[in-house]
Order: C-alpha cells, then structure tokens, then sequence
C-alpha cells in the first residue's frame, strides 16, 4: 500500500490511502544517549541542550554540514534520512507519494528521493500540497500555510477546471518557533514586572516556559493564559493576557505581502494559530478556510504517474474522495476497462444522449468514435487508458461530466 508524506517541518505526516494519519511529528532532532529522537521529544530539549538540537534540516533539505554532529548524523540530509528511517520502521512504509510545498526547488526533490530510497522506501511521486486546499472553481486564489521555521505562501490559479500552483513566497518571521519566541519575550517581561524573575535567564527554566507555549499552539489558547516556572523548588507563576499574545503575532505578520494577495485561504495549520485568523480578516478583504483532503493528493498523483516519480504542479478534473476508487487504482483496476462492460455509443447528460461520432464531439473522437490521441478527456478520474469508452465510464470534458451509455439500432 502507498502512503502519503506531507512534507511540513512542523507536522511532517503520513497518511494510508484512506486517509487516516499513522504519523505526525515535528522535524525537529536531538541526540539521546548517542542516537537521535524526533518530534516533541527532541523540542522538550532545544532549550537544554541547543548544541545537539537541529529544527533546520527539512526546511533547508540539503547536504550543510551540522554545527556538530548528532548522534550519528553529521549533515541536514542525515538527520532527514534518520527520521524517514524510523518512521519506516515503527510503520512498515513501503511505498509513499510525498506532499511538498511549491518553494522546494527540483534538486531538493531530488536529494529527498535519493534519502527516501537510502531508507528504503520507493517514491511514487511528488504533488503539490496546495492541492489538498484546492477549495476554488475559478480565477487566482493564495494559500497560506505554516511550518516550523517559516509561513509560505501559495498561488493558485484555476482556468476551465485546470487547477496550476503558479508561485510561492516564503515568509519567514512567522514560523511555529518564531511565534513561541515572540511569546516568551511577552512571558519574561511580565515576569519581570510582577517579581523581578527571569524565565530565561537559564536554559532550564526557558525550557520550562517555551514546552507550555508551544503548548498553546498544539492545543489551542486557554480562556486565561499562564506561565509557571519551578526553579530551585520554588514555583513561579504569570499571568498573561491574550492581547498580549495576539499584538506578538501581529507585529510578526508580513502585511505589505498578504495585502497584495487576493482571495486568501488559511489551510487549517494556519487557521490554528491564535489569533491569526481575526487579524488577517481585520486586515483583508477576501479570507476563507480550508479542510485538508489528503486522499484528493494520493488521487491526482494516481492519475498521472507515468512510471518514474516526477513533480506535479497542475491537474485537470474533479477530484473524488472515495476510497474504494483510490483503491482500485491502486490495483491497476478500471471499469473503463473492464472486458464486461460493452462498449459505449453516446454521452449522457442532463438526459440527453449525444453519439460520440457527433461534429459537436469531433474534437474528443474521431469518426469512429474513438478518443483521439492527446484529447482533453478524463475517463473516471484518471487520464485515459484506451481510446474506446465502455459503458458506465464517467466522461468530463470541459465544463461537463457525462455517463458513457451504449444505445443499440
């Protein structure tokens, strides 16, 4: 069974094909015990023990020597292999197709499917993660997403049901540990004001108060925020406001850049950051949501793998969710194609038959009503398999979806 990865150094995730997510870690990295753990375990000691710490080695996704080796890693390609090792592993990955932002050049693709092979697992292909928010019909649209390290965005333009990612900006002071780092900055100076106490004064009491605001970010904001740190025995406790919380934020926003955007969309890592959802609707015009449809990634890399793995940033065609169809096309299965079904005559549609030697259809079939070679069709969600349509297929062409039927003299 193929999975997706979905490439983001704050929620790298892996999905099976149904959809459901086996894996979901930060692609941060620690030495323990001379080996390397993951997640939120290796951020429980960024503040500890930053020299054997590394948060970097995704979003920059090449071969730069570390400051100093990590247990057995000595570069940023390590560290990714390693994390890809063990998930392997603890899942029995075979196969995955990977998710990646647009702002990942080829030759970082490229250093990541030599890893993934190293670690033993085959790569299907790499798809555009825009496309699991792909939320609009017509026109452009940008796509707001967050990571570890930095924000990003997307641009997106759909045209005659042709959905293309046609740029991408990093944003960089706005990524998952920036905002923490803002926060602490609002945490220390309260503590300061009410009881002269520094909370990160030493690397043990700011690992304290940095695991309860990334906390926040996990596991949503609470009605009144606080802050306590145990040092020597003694608990120490702030108070802190979500105004405080949310002004941190805002300075951080890029404003100039998401004011030129249009028709913004907040995919639901971005939406879960506090307050950023009120603040940008406050400062735009056009802002929406997003619901993350992975199955709808696995789909349209299904539909257009041509043996070896390459990069997709446009498709054409509605995309479904039904897994048992995802399933099919794994097995190679298509009713387009099933010797069962006769071959078809006509298209129906809003219960009209049209006969696919019709001139109306002349430039999708020939004059035997086979398809013609390089036609924009898709037959059941995928690109076509043969020229002759079966009874049953689902046909869409631009702008109409039509049932292949068989209508006998």
């Amino acid at each position: 069974m193929t999975h997706l990865l979905e490439l983001n150094d704050w929620q790298l995730s892996c999905f099976t094909s149904n959809g459901d997510c086996v894996y979901r870690q930060s692609a941060a990295a620690a030495e323990q015990d001379g080996g390397i753990v993951f997640g939120d375990i290796a951020l429980g000691q960024s503040r500890t023990h930053p020299q054997k710490f590394n948060a970097q080695y995704l979003a920059r996704l090449n071969t730069e020597a570390l400051p100093q080796p990590i247990g057995p890693a000595h570069n940023h390609a390590d560290l990714t292999y390693h994390q890809l090792k063990a998930l392997k592993l603890d899942y029995q990955i075979e196969s995955i197709t990977i998710a990646t932002p647009a702002h990942y050049s080829d030759e970082q693709l490229g250093l990541l499917l030599g890893i993934a092979l190293e670690a033993g697992i085959n790569v299907t292909g790499f798809v555009d993660n825009a496309f699991a928010h792909s939320t609009r019909t017509s026109g452009r649209y940008h796509l707001l997403d967050v990571g570890l390290n930095h924000a990003y965005l997307s641009e997106l333009h759909v045209s005659n049901n042709l959905v293309k990612v046609v740029g991408a900006t990093i944003l960089e002071r706005i990524g998952i540990i920036s905002i923490v780092d803002a926060w602490l900055q609002v945490v220390a100076s309260t503590f300061m004001q009410s009881s002269r106490f520094d909370p990160l004064h030493s690397a043990e009491s700011e690992q304290q108060a940095f695991d309860q605001a990334f906390n926040w970010i996990n596991s949503g904001l609470p009605d009144d925020p606080q802050i306590t740190v145990s040092v020597d025995g003694v608990a120490r406790k702030a108070d802190i406001t979500t105004t405080q919380l949310f002004a941190a934020i805002e300075q951080r926003l890029p404003k100039a850049q998401l004011l030129e955007t249009e028709n913004l969309i907040l995919t639901p890592r971005a939406q879960s950051i506090p307050g950023v959802e009120v603040l940008l609707k406050d400062s735009l015009e056009s802002v929406s949501l997003s619901q993350a449809n992975f199955m709808a990634l696995m789909q349209i890399q299904q539909q257009q793998a041509h043996g070896e793995p390459t990069r997709i940033t446009q498709y054409q065609g509605a995309v479904t969710t039904d897994s048992a169809a995802v399933a099919a096309r794994e097995s190679n299965s298509s009713e387009s194609t099933e010797p069962n079904k006769p071959p078809a005559t006509h298209l129906l549609a809003d219960h009209h038959a049209v006969p696919l030697t019709a001139t109306a259809l002349g430039a999708y079939f020939d004059e035997d009503g086979l398809l013609r070679p390089n036609a924009d069709v898709i037959v059941n969600g995928a690109a076509p398999t043969s020229a002759r349509l079966r009874c049953a297929d689902q046909v869409l062409l631009p702008q109409q979806t039509w049932i292949a039927i068989r209508v006998d003299d």
